[in-house]
């Protein structure tokens, strides 16, 4: 009888051992986990109001676009009115944009606070989109998010859009629908 279990384990284990998946990258890419924490109580209402303030500019000094265009189009579906031209907003919005090279996960837990933690695959590129609201009057940081994926090498310049879209969209829920 042992020597039929020995043979049923051995052969269960080769079998197990050829089932066992390893996540491919052109699907762990896709993934993205998302972190968020409130530093105080916030109220929105139909007067609520934001504005930009980017903690950062890509290399021509220019917002990023996909990023900003995102940002707005899911505020203002939101029911929150942007602000221009120094008026005060109810909200500043900030963010920064970054590979793991130049923000790694203990920078990021060091400087903003907040780690999503998602775990580094060595053949892929992880980025971070962090996003901290502020009060309009006295700038006290108000909620933080982040965003951790795997860049995706050959997107279309509509994918690479609607991508962006599903990963703000997906952290922002966390900060407009709130208890």
């Amino acid at each position: 009888m042992n020597l039929f279990r020995l043979y049923a384990t051995l052969i269960l284990l080769v079998t197990l051992s050829a089932c066992v998946t390893v996540a491919e990258p052109t699907r762990a890419n896709n993934k993205f986990v998302i972190s968020s924490n409130f530093e105080k109580d916030i109220k929105l209402d139909e007067n609520s109001t934001f504005a930009l303030a980017p903690l950062q500019m890509n290399r021509s000094d220019a917002l990023h676009p996909l990023v900003t265009n995102a940002i707005e189009q899911y505020l203002k579906n939101s029911s929150l009115r942007q602000i221009h031209n120094g008026q005060q907003p109810t909200f500043y919005i900030s963010y920064v944009l970054k590979s793991e090279k130049d923000l790694s996960d203990k920078a990021l837990t060091e400087n903003f606070g907040i780690n999503p933690g998602l775990p580094a695959m060595a053949e892929l590129k992880k980025g971070t989109l962090m996003i901290l609201i502020s009060d309009g009057k006295t700038k006290q940081h108000l909620w933080k998010g982040a965003a951790q994926g795997f860049a995706i090498d050959g997107l279309s310049d509509e994918d690479k859009k609607l991508r962006m879209q599903r990963i703000v969209t997906a952290t922002f829920r966390q900060f407009t629908h709130h208890p």
